[in-house]
């Protein structure tokens, strides 16, 4: 069955949410020969719309492959709950075991000061333009 990446439905226990409330979360990951694979977030991530990004991010993760990075473009976010930074955090260490790198791309205040909130900001790479993000691992790539 083909995963949908939308949050009409509830990735965890495979039910449709048609009468529950619905999160305004769209996320896509675009995986191009040679390049780095982005996922990209938009709208609001909290508890109920975790579930969507999380799919997002490990099936950059599965695509990503040392020395590809994995670049996780938040730019797009209105809202960026403790679940958001749960998730960024459990992929950092996945990444790392495969030592695979992890960029992140954020400018909303909302974001940078959940991952300083929680005190996990010096944990990742975070540059302002995905196109900065993109230059950063092209010019350090073995």
């Amino acid at each position: 069955m083909p995963m949908r990446l939308d949050a009409t439905y509830d990735l965890l226990d495979d039910r449709s949410t048609a009468g529950r409330e619905v999160s305004t979360l769209g996320a896509d990951v675009v995986d191009v020969a040679g390049r780095p694979v982005v996922v990209r977030a938009t709208g609001e991530v909290d508890g109920c719309s975790a579930p969507v990004l999380a799919a997002a991010l490990r099936t950059g993760r599965a695509a990503a492959r040392r020395p590809r990075p994995l670049v996780v473009d938040l730019t797009g976010l209105r809202f960026f709950s403790a679940a958001g930074v749960n998730l960024l955090v459990a992929t950092r260490r996945r990444c790392d075991a495969r030592q695979v790198p992890l960029l992140l791309v954020a400018t909303h205040r909302g974001v940078l000061r959940s991952l300083r909130a929680a005190g996990v900001g010096a944990l990742f790479d975070v540059r302002p333009s995905l196109t900065e993000a993109i230059a950063s691992v092209s010019t350090t790539a073995p």
